[in-house]
């Protein structure tokens, strides 16, 4: 049974989820009559209509034929829309490299003129992605499991080689940080039962039986406290930045943030409540131009870290 036949429908979903499924399904099928999508997530015609016609107004969406024979095609291409698939979906969800600014404005389908070098003037440069060819069949099993509400049965390897089993996991969230997919799971158990697994680590996973999804479950207070994806322990974090670096501190929002305390001679203090490996990364990063206040441990592992690389360089020299 493929994916898309096996997906549940969803109890009165959003306009936003309703949007989802009928696109997941022209993605699948590049074409499709409104009845048939009606019937593929449990909705009306008259619900699904209205859909497609909101997604047909950004998205490279054609009607062919007539009547009971008239067939919704998706042109995977984007060639009569002025920005490609993936950009599409993005301003759709209210995501990607527009999520901040105005929608996209009806003008722009009507005067192509105006949409003129667009792949030139719009570019968002990320992070290399990590290769995930190799977990195509991982990657489907989750989402099956995540869109039926079931269990899954888990092999995963830790970054030490140890190996972990967890029969009966319940999935949560596929969390997309710094261009890798994480598998957000509920394992049990009274210490630290909710943790992220790197998709490349799972060695295998089966769909189990039907696991209701909790409904107090939030992923966005989930991550809050935490600086990257990984399991961390809140904490206050002070932070002095020098002069130079102090403009660019300034100009973000940081995970965790309570305040930035601008100094006389420049300089900013930033006051964190966040936790996470990756936080003493991120300071590393900044070199010389931060100094950590507190907490101690923090700034001890900070400290030892740049003495290494310190050694090195001089054992290097030598």
């Amino acid at each position: 049974m493929s994916l898309l036949r096996s997906l549940a429908p969803v109890p009165q979903p959003s306009p936003q989820q309703r949007a989802g499924l009928v696109l997941l399904h022209l993605l699948r099928r590049g074409a499709a009559s409104t009845s048939d999508l009606a019937r593929a997530i449990g909705e009306s015609q008259r619900s699904v209509l209205a859909t497609l016609n909101q997604l047909a107004a950004v998205l490279s969406i054609d009607k062919e034929g007539e009547g009971r024979d008239t067939r919704w095609v998706l042109d995977p291409d984007g060639r009569h829309n002025v920005l490609g698939l993936d950009a599409q979906v993005a301003l759709l969800l209210g995501r990607g490299l527009l999520a901040f600014a105005p929608p996209l404005q009806p003008e722009l389908r009507e005067d192509a003129s105006l949409a003129r070098s667009l792949d030139r003037k719009f570019v968002v440069r990320s992070e290399p992605a990590r290769d995930y060819s190799a977990h195509q069949d991982i990657l489907r099993r989750i989402q099956r499991a995540l869109f039926e509400e079931r269990a899954l049965a888990i092999v995963y390897q830790g970054v030490t080689g140890k190996e972990r089993r967890w029969p009966e996991a319940q999935p949560l969230t596929l969390v997309v940080h710094r261009r890798a997919v994480y598998l957000v799971v509920d394992v049990g158990g009274s210490r630290a039962p909710r943790r992220a697994l790197a998709v490349e680590r799972i060695q295998s996973v089966e769909v189990g039986a039907p696991r209701p999804y909790p409904a107090t479950w939030d992923p966005q207070q989930w991550l809050a406290g935490r600086w990257g994806i990984h399991d961390a322990q809140p904490e206050r974090v002070r932070l002095r930045f020098d002069a130079d670096a102090a403009p660019y501190v300034l100009a973000r929002t940081w995970p965790g943030q309570l305040r930035a305390d601008p100094r006389e001679d420049g300089s900013v203090d930033l006051l964190l409540r966040v936790g996470g490996r990756e936080l003493r990364s991120w300071i590393l990063e900044w070199g010389g131009s931060v100094e950590v206040l507190s907490p101690p441990q923090l700034r001890g592992e900070v400290e030892a870290e740049l003495a290494r690389a310190l050694a090195r360089y001089r054992r290097d020299a030598g």
